[in-house]
């Protein structure tokens, strides 16, 4: 079982958080003069935004599932 050791609920936490990620990827040389949406295209990564939901999404899955096998 995975567990999320952080997952900000917060606006300004969530945001902080985003600022991390743009900058972390313009580290990369290769899409440093790209804009944000564009390297992470380049990189194949998605957004912080779009992993938070998947990951909600999953455990919810995994919440009915469960219950549904006991």
């Amino acid at each position: 079982m995975q567990i999320s050791v952080w997952n900000p609920h917060h606006q300004l936490l969530i945001e902080k958080l985003e600022q991390v990620h743009k900058r972390a990827i313009k580290l990369v040389i290769a899409v440093k003069h790209l804009k944000y949406e564009e390297r992470l295209k380049q990189l194949n990564l998605p957004t912080l935004k779009y992993r938070r939901i998947r990951r909600d999404m999953i455990e919810v899955y995994k919440i009915f599932v469960g219950n549904m096998m006991t």
